[in-house]
C-alpha cells in the first residue's frame, strides 16, 4: 500500500526542519514562528524591525488542481508552502549595510531549500519538493520569500 500524507503534515514538517536550522552568520538569532495571532509578517516586523531578523511565516499557497492520479483509495496531490522570513534595515546586520543584509539573507534561503529538497527529511508519502527563493529588499524590513512546491499521496 503506498503511504499518504497531509499537506498540515508536510507543513509541519517544514516548520520543524527550518526552526532546527543553525545560521551561518548570527547563529544565535534562530528561525522563529511569528505568533498565530500575528495579521502577517509584515505587521510583524514594522512593529520592531531590529528584532525581526528571521521571524517567519508558513503559509499555504497555489492553487488546487485537478489530481495527476487518483483511485478509490489515494490521490497524488501538488502542495505549495510559502515561507517568508523578515530582515531588518540594511544598517542593523553590519558595516557594510545593505551586502550584509543580502549575505545573511542569502545564506539562509540556501540552507531553508537545501534542507527542504533533501529526500531524506521527506514525510512518509511525500514524492518531491522543489524550492525557489526570492528577497525583497526594503528600507525598513526587507523579506525573503522561498515558494516550495511538492508533490504528496493524499488517502481518499
Amino acid at each position: 500500500m503506498t503511504p499518504t500524507t497531509t499537506w498540515a503534515t508536510v507543513r509541519d514538517q517544514h516548520l520543524a526542519l527550518i526552526k532546527a536550522l543553525s545560521p551561518t552568520s548570527r547563529p544565535t538569532v534562530l528561525f522563529e514562528r511569528i505568533p498565530n495571532e500575528a495579521p502577517n509578517l509584515e505587521a510583524f516586523a514594522l512593529k520592531s524591525p531590529s528584532a525581526s531578523l528571521r521571524k517567519f511565516e508558513i503559509r499555504k499557497a497555489g492553487t488546487m488542481e485537478t489530481p495527476v492520479l487518483s483511485n478509490t483509495d489515494i490521490q497524488q496531490e501538488d502542495g505549495v508552502t510559502l515561507i517568508r522570513i523578515a530582515y531588518p534595515s540594511r544598517s542593523s546586520l553590519g558595516a557594510s549595510g545593505a551586502l550584509d543584509v543580502d549575505q545573511v539573507a542569502d545564506e539562509d534561503m540556501n540552507a531553508i531549500r537545501d534542507a527542504l529538497e533533501n529526500p531524506s527529511n521527506y514525510v512518509s508519502g511525500q514524492r518531491s519538493a522543489r524550492c525557489s527563493a526570492f528577497f525583497l529588499p526594503d528600507d525598513d524590513v526587507s523579506i525573503a520569500e522561498i515558494e516550495c512546491e511538492f508533490i504528496y499521496y493524499r488517502s481518499t
